[in-house]
């Protein structure tokens, strides 16, 4: 099980809280393993867990606000990086 949790490793090393990031990887796994087993491991509570699958479900209401702020963050980065 541990081999396979660290091959979403990259899911764990995202910018967002990490109850959801691990509710991401215990969704991923469940077909390989049984959700109780992924949840004791991570000692994340059920209740949590489920709270973020009702999350990942839904469709992004700030999608669009979201791009729109990593696009200027990234221009202002490569501003900043010719200026320099």
């Amino acid at each position: 099980m541990e081999v396979e949790i660290l091959k979403k490793d990259s899911i764990l090393s995202n910018d967002t809280g990490i109850n959801k990031r691990i509710s991401e990887v215990i969704r991923s796994l469940r077909d390989k393993f049984k959700p109780k087993d992924l949840l004791e491991y991570f000692k994340l509570p059920k209740s949590t867990y489920m709270y973020w699958q009702k999350r990942l479900d839904r469709p992004n209401k700030y999608e669009q606000i979201e791009k729109k702020i990593l696009e200027i963050k990234k221009k202002t980065i490569q501003t900043m990086d010719i200026e320099e």
